[in-house]
């Protein structure tokens, strides 16, 4: 692009500019985005330290600290165009420092960036400790002798020696090759490198690079695919999760490249954009396959285990990438009662590929099979399967049908020829102990007699329960683009109480297309070239059944009458009310836990039967090796029998009710029951400009997926003649679901007043909230008229992420 003049440097701040700014540092940055635009796939960035020269002594003069910060570490880390001032002086309250402006990248005319650093030569320690005590900061490694970032501020403070500093980027408009909070982390360590290697610490020499974000690369992927909206950034989600656990998706069979490059050994399977499109859906809607359809699928044998066990061992107790996400997807709740599991499709491929894996690195190890040759792209070994090794049953299949199926059949083959040539019981990989020692565990638990040790079984057992599951995802995949999602409305209910009436509810099952209203491609062709035209893909009028799977203790509510069939928008409903408790004051509350399976009864699921049978399972034993057959052939028959439930739209649903227990008399010698209640806090310290409070408090009496409420704070501002009292924004809402990464909205409205007559601000925003069980994350997004609070959130670096979820003080919810 052209470039384009540097801006003038604006003037000083006015007092509505003011505002601007600490409406958001009042609440804290709600991360409101400045466009539309679809995200990229994350990835991990790395900065090149800087090649300059070590500067010199005596980098500080007075107030002017201007040399720590060097134009070519600038540009570089904020990927910036030109620097169009330097402004030495007092920063932060600090007796030195420097504000550093950057003309960005980007459609951004008019707009500077701007770098804050401030400095306190003696005394640094004092000062960050005391800083410490007025504002919430996680500490932060490689920077200095001790540093810490203060989310509420999204500043970055640091001591090296005696001295403090402090560093926060103000970036909003044009384009950003990182955030500004990971700006401010690098232009920190380097601002402290060249201080120590100037003498001007007290233990000199350059700082290590910084470590690692504390929001691992899994815990933003499972948000981006559970967003409170489904669209592109959920596929694209999906494609790197699996991307990072060695499976790659080509947009087409004949595709020479994955969409995404993968990391790590590369595995045996690999799936198609339309694949992953209908598994990024199912999880998006927290669908899967039930604990109780993955035992029919590989029931128990004697002695061991079935496959919900083994699907259970997997995410609870195997450390990859790909379990980690598992975990987070499904949660750890459920774990131990294998019953109450829900697994997407994506979870499936995940533990396939893992197993895959690790069974082919311990066969290798232990020398019963070569190392595997390296393998540029899957779609390579297709492009031959697809132009002569594939003999369709129809000689009519259209060309797009007969590369799909192609794809299929050469994936499949890899997989099992991989899992079947699995090691000895004497190489037994580190995925299949980990899974092994958990079920042994829930065994254990439940008094039940288990093989202990690693033996031949146990590795044929789950080498069996991935070829299996892994069968039924890359069929399902990939002639199901619906799911099936049912949720508790509301996501929290609670019982009555002494005479007060029960809550109603119900349960809402809704059949989603993804947007989509037409059968894939490849779909439409194997259908008509088969004979079995498909009907219309939407699910309208659709017989639906309802079967409810369990309450925890019982009682918790009392069931109505189920809809029989989807409305026009694909939904149906189950109502339900709360039931009613008689409890002597004082009582206690608790959470228990309500669950249904529906199943929608579509009229495809017969045609779709029959053409997986026909043009996918049926070329299997053909394509595989003799030696294989024999292991082929059992999970082929127990897949084609289970088809039916496995292609319908059946999933399972879970809520939470709260009831009530006396509150027993304690007995002094015992020791306390943890209370479940919960809360979220931000305190903010007072400033040049703004008063010293708390300006977000939520407070869960259930847990981290209970109903939450609470309230955000915004003004406590004072800006040159400008006042602004706190406005409270009172906040309510609740989880769908008990475990994993779940998401909810809720909205805030209300009017921010100032001492000038004539001048207020309207604000209203829709607030996503995400919890992994540990911690909240929020998001927001202003409309209207309510710019400001947009403006205000990109100058303060963006989404607020990982507020730690901490015990609530004893009396918080009596």
């Amino acid at each position: 692009m052209a470039r384009r003049p540097a801006p003038p440097r604006p003037s000083a701040a006015a007092p509505v500019l003011a505002l601007l700014l600490v409406l958001l540092t009042a609440a804290t940055a709600l991360g409101l985005p400045a466009s539309s635009a679809r995200p990229v796939p994350i990835r991990a960035a790395a900065l090149q330290a800087s090649p300059s020269a070590a500067p010199s002594a005596g980098l500080i003069t007075g107030d002017d600290a201007c040399a720590l910060l060097a134009d070519e570490d600038v540009l570089r880390v904020t990927g910036g165009l030109s620097i169009v001032s330097r402004t030495p002086g007092s920063q932060s309250a600090l007796s030195a420092g420097c504000l550093v402006s950057v003309e960005p990248l980007g459609e951004a005319f008019d707009t500077t960036w701007d770098i804050s650093l401030g400095v306190e030569t003696a005394g640094g320690g004092a000062r960050f400790d005391q800083d410490a005590q007025f504002m919430e900061t996680q500490p932060v490694a490689g920077i200095g002798d001790r540093a810490s970032h203060a989310v509420f501020l999204d500043t970055w403070n640091a001591v090296t020696g005696d001295t403090y500093l402090t560093l926060q980027v103000v970036a909003f408009g044009g384009d950003a090759p990182r955030s500004s909070a990971d700006m401010g982390r690098l232009l920190l360590w380097r601002a402290v490198t060249r201080l120590e290697a100037a003498g001007g610490a007290a233990n000199p020499g350059a700082s290590p690079a910084p470590s690692a974000v504390p929001v691992s690369v899994e815990q933003a992927l499972v948000e981006q695919l559970r967003a409170a909206a489904y669209g592109p950034e959920v596929e694209d989600a999906a494609i790197a999760i699996l991307a990072r656990s060695g499976i790659p998706t080509y947009d087409a069979p004949d595709s020479p490249e994955p969409i995404v490059p993968i990391t790590g050994p590369e595995s045996p399977m690999a799936l198609l954009h339309d694949q992953v499109r209908a598994m990024a859906l199912e999880a998006w809607a927290g669908s899967g396959y039930a604990g109780p359809d993955l035992d029919a699928l590989i029931p128990a044998q004697p002695d061991l285990a079935g496959g919900a066990e083994v699907v259970a061992g997997y995410i609870a107790a195997v450390d990859t990438e790909g379990a980690r996400v598992a975990r987070l997807l499904v949660g750890e709740e459920g774990l131990t009662d294998p019953a109450r599991l829900v697994v997407p499709q994506l979870v499936l491929v995940l533990l396939v590929s893992d197993v895959a894996r690790d069974t082919q690195a311990a066969a290798v190890a232990a020398g019963i099979i070569p190392a595997p040759e390296p393998v540029r792209a899957v779609a390579l070994g297709i492009k031959a399967a697809v132009a002569g090794g594939h003999e369709p049953r129809s000689a009519l299949l259209a060309a797009p049908c007969s590369a799909v199926l192609g794809f299929i059949d050469s994936v499949l083959t890899k997989v099992f020829d991989t899992l079947r040539l699995g090691p000895s019981d004497s190489a037994a990989g580190q995925v299949v102990v980990s899974i092994w020692n958990f079920v042994v565990s829930i065994a254990e638990g439940a008094a039940r007699k288990i093989v202990k040790q690693i033996t031949q079984p146990v590795l044929d057992l789950i080498a069996e329960v991935a070829a299996t599951v892994g069968l039924a995802s890359m069929i399902v995949s990939a002639i199901r683009p619906w799911t099936l999602a049912v949720t508790a409305d509301p996501a929290v209910a609670v019982k009555g109480i002494n005479g007060s009436p029960g809550q109603e509810g119900r349960w809402v099952a809704h059949v989603d297309l993804g947007g989509f209203d037409e059968w894939p491609e490849a779909i439409q062709d194997c259908a008509t070239a088969a004979g079995r035209p498909l009907p219309n893909l939407k699910p309208e009028g659709a017989p639906v059944t309802w079967s409810v799977i369990g309450q925890q203790p019982g009682g918790l509510v009392i069931e109505g009458t189920g809809e029989p069939k989807l409305d026009k928008d694909g939904t149906a409903r189950f109502p339900w009310t709360t039931g009613v408790d008689t409890v002597p004051e004082p009582y206690q509350e608790r959470q228990g836990w309500i669950g249904v399976t529906v199943h929608v009864d579509r009229p495809a699921i017969k045609e779709l039967r029959q053409l997986a049978i026909d043009e996918l399972l049926s070329h299997i034993p053909t394509l595989v090796r003799d030696t294989v057959v024999p292991y082929v052939r059992p999970i082929l028959d127990r897949v084609t029998a289970q088809l039916d439930t496995l292609l319908s739209a059946q999933t399972s649903g879970q809520g939470v009710v709260i009831y009530h227990v006396p509150d027993e008399t304690p007995d002094p010698d015992a020791t306390p029951r943890p209370s479940r209640a919960v809360m979220v806090v931000i305190d903010r310290p007072g400033g040049s400009m703004g008063q010293a409070g708390r300006t977000l408090e939520l407070v869960s009496c259930t847990g981290a997926y209970g109903a939450w409420s609470g309230v955000l704070r915004l003004g406590g501002i004072q800006a040159d003649a400008l006042e602004v009292p706190f406005a409270d924004f009172p906040m309510a809402f609740a989880f769908p679901g008990a475990g994993g990464v779940r998401t909810t909205r809720t909205s805030i409205a209300g009017t921010v007043d100032t001492n000038v007559p004539t001048l207020s601000y309207d604000i209203a925003a829709d607030l996503t909230i995400t919890t992994d069980g540990r911690t909240l994350s929020i998001v927001g997004d202003a409309t209207g008229a309510t710019t400001v609070l947009a403006v205000t959130a990109e100058l303060g670096g963006g989404r607020l992420r990982g507020l730690p979820i901490r015990p609530a003080p004893a009396g918080t919810c009596s």
